[in-house]
C-alpha cells in the first residue's frame, strides 16, 4: 500500500510505537484478538479490534482497524477494476491523512501507527466505546419516545453533550481545513465517543486534498446521500462540502434523536430554492473567476 512497512506518528512516538519490536507486538496482539473474537465493529472490508478487555492494561485504550487490502463487492460480483483502485486509494487515504491530522491536538481519532503484511492493513488508534448514531438513533415510534424521554429527564446532560459535539465537530473541521483536506463523508456514524465521553471524526478514507490555489475541484459525489453535499448544487467541491456534513450531522444532535429509517427525506436536505442557490454560487464562481 504504500514503500514502508510501517508508519508511526508523533502521538505513536510518544506512547513508545517507534520501536519494530513494539510493532511486532502490537502485530502479534492484534491476530490474538481476532482469534479472541474481541470485535468493536464490521464493515465489508475488515473490522476493529479490542487489543484487551482489561481496563487496568495499557492496551486497554487501543484498538485496531484491520482492513483487507483486496476490494470487494457486497453483492458477490467480481469488482471491477476502479472499484478496486479507488479501494488501494481510500486506504492510503485513510493512513495518511490520519498520520497528518495526528501531528498535532485535534478532534479527530487519533493514529499512533500503521503497519501491513501481505493481506491486510493494521491502524493502531484510540479506542471508542459505541458512535454518536449509537446514542441518537431510533427505528420507531417507542425509541424515539424512549430517547426524548431520556433527554426530557436529564437536560444538562443532553445540551452539554451536544455543546461538545458542537464545539468537537467545528474544530475538527477547521483542523481538516487547516490541513488542506476534505473529508467528504461527515455524518453520526463517523463521529466516534471514546470512553470518556470525547467526542472524536473517524473513518478519513475518502479524503481529497484542496489544491494549494485553494479553488475547488471538480469532484463525483461522495459520502451519504442524506448527509453529504446536494450534487445540484453543482461538481466543483470546495471545504464547504465538510460545513455541510457537520451542519447536517449537529442538526440530528440539538434534534435529539437520528431516523434511522426514512434516511433521505431529511428536514435538512429539503431545499426549496436550490435553483435560486445554485444560480448565485455560479454567479459568484464567474465574479471571483
Amino acid at each position: 500500500m504504500w514503500p514502508e512497512a510501517s508508519i508511526t506518528t508523533p502521538l505513536g512516538a510518544e506512547l513508545g510505537y517507534d520501536s519494530q519490536r513494539e510493532l511486532d507486538r502490537l502485530y502479534r496482539a492484534t491476530l490474538q484478538a481476532l482469534a479472541d473474537g474481541l470485535i468493536l465493529g464490521r464493515g465489508r472490508h475488515g473490522v476493529v479490534v479490542a487489543l484487551c478487555n482489561e481496563p487496568s492494561d495499557p492496551r486497554f485504550r487501543l484498538a485496531v482497524k484491520v482492513v483487507s487490502k483486496v476490494f470487494t463487492s457486497s453483492r458477490g460480483r467480481e469488482a471491477s477494476f476502479h472499484r478496486s483502485v479507488a479501494h488501494s486509494l481510500h486506504v492510503q487515504n485513510e493512513v495518511a491523512a490520519m498520520a497528518k491530522l495526528s501531528t498535532h491536538a485535534a478532534f479527530v481519532m487519533p493514529l499512533y501507527c500503521a503497519f501491513q503484511d501481505d493481506g491486510y492493513v493494521f491502524l493502531v488508534m484510540e479506542r471508542a466505546c459505541c458512535s454518536l448514531k449509537q446514542l441518537i438513533q431510533h427505528n420507531d415510534a417507542l425509541e424515539q419516545q424512549q430517547l426524548l424521554a431520556f433527554q426530557e429527564a436529564h437536560p444538562l446532560k443532553f445540551i452539554s453533550f451536544a455543546a461538545l459535539t458542537s464545539a468537537t465537530m467545528l474544530h475538527a473541521c477547521w483542523c481538516l481545513e487547516k490541513a488542506a483536506l476534505i473529508h467528504h463523508d461527515i455524518h453520526p456514524a463517523q463521529i466516534l465517543v471514546t470512553s470518556d465521553g470525547r467526542p472524536r471524526l473517524a473513518d478519513l478514507g475518502q479524503c481529497s486534498v484542496i489544491p494549494p490555489s485553494g479553488r475547488k475541484t471538480l469532484l463525483p459525489p461522495l459520502g451519504r446521500r442524506d448527509f453529504c453535499r446536494p450534487a445540484k448544487l453543482g461538481p466543483l467541491q470546495g471545504s464547504e462540502v465538510d460545513g455541510y456534513g457537520c451542519g447536517a450531522t449537529l442538526w440530528v444532535t440539538w434534534k435529539g434523536c437520528y431516523d434511522g429509517t426514512n434516511k433521505i427525506a431529511r428536514d435538512w436536505n429539503r431545499h426549496e430554492e436550490r435553483d435560486a442557490l445554485e444560480r448565485r454560487i455560479e454567479y459568484a464562481e464567474a465574479t471571483v473567476g
